[in-house]
C-alpha cells in the first residue's frame, strides 16, 4: 500500500496497516448492512450458500437485481435472477423448489402482481414480496391485489429485505 504525505511517499506493507473501522450500519470486514438481532437469531450468517432457501428475484433493472442477488447470496440464500415475468415463469417451470418470490412491480410485459398470480398457479403457497418505487401506491397495491403478498418500498434496505425473507421462509408452508 502506498501512502503520500504532502510530498513524501511512504510504503507501508499491508500486514502493518491498521484495521479500518466499518462504516455506520456495516459489519467489520463485510460489504453488507448489519442485520438486526431478530434476523440474526432466526438465521446466523455463517450458513453455507443456499442453505437458507431459494429466492427467485425478478427486476428489469440490472444493477438493482444484481445488487440484491449479491446481498442474498452473501446472507446464505440461493438467489436465482430473472429480468422479467416471462423469464421468471420459464425458470419456475424448469426448476422447482423456490421458497420466496421477490419481484418489482413495474416491469415491461407483465407486472409484478400478475407475475405473483401466475407463479402461484404453479406453486400455490409461494410467499411473495413486491418491490415498488411508487410510494403513494404501496398501501393501495396490497389492498387492490388482495394483500396476499408483502410490499416493500424501493429503494429497499438490504437488512429489511433479508429480515422479511427470513420470516417468510420460516413460516410453515401449506403446499
Amino acid at each position: 500500500m502506498n501512502v503520500s504525505y504532502l510530498r513524501e511517499r511512504v510504503d507501508i506493507p499491508d500486514a502493518d496497516r491498521p484495521p479500518v473501522a466499518a462504516p455506520f450500519g456495516m459489519r467489520a470486514g463485510a460489504l453488507r448492512p448489519a442485520l438486526s438481532d431478530a434476523a440474526l437469531a432466526i438465521f446466523p450468517p455463517d450458513e453455507p450458500a443456499g442453505s437458507r432457501g431459494r429466492v427467485l428475484l425478478v427486476d428489469d433493472n440490472d444493477s438493482v437485481r444484481e445488487t440484491l442477488a449479491d446481498l442474498l447470496d452473501a446472507e446464505g440464500f440461493e438467489a436465482v435472477q430473472a429480468i422479467d415475468a416471462a423469464q421468471a415463469m420459464a425458470l419456475m417451470r424448469s426448476q422447482t423448489g423456490f421458497d420466496v418470490l421477490v419481484t418489482d412491480l413495474s416491469m415491461p410485459g407483465a407486472d409484478g402482481i400478475t407475475l405473483i398470480h401466475q407463479a402461484r398457479q404453479l406453486q400455490p403457497a409461494l410467499p411473495a414480496i413486491l418491490l415498488t418505487g411508487y410510494a403513494e401506491q404501496v398501501t393501495s397495491v396490497a389492498v387492490v391485489a388482495g394483500g396476499s403478498f408483502h410490499v416493500l418500498r424501493k429503494p429497499v434496505e438490504g437488512d429489511r429485505l433479508v429480515e422479511q425473507i427470513c420470516v417468510l421462509v420460516r413460516r410453515p408452508r401449506q403446499d
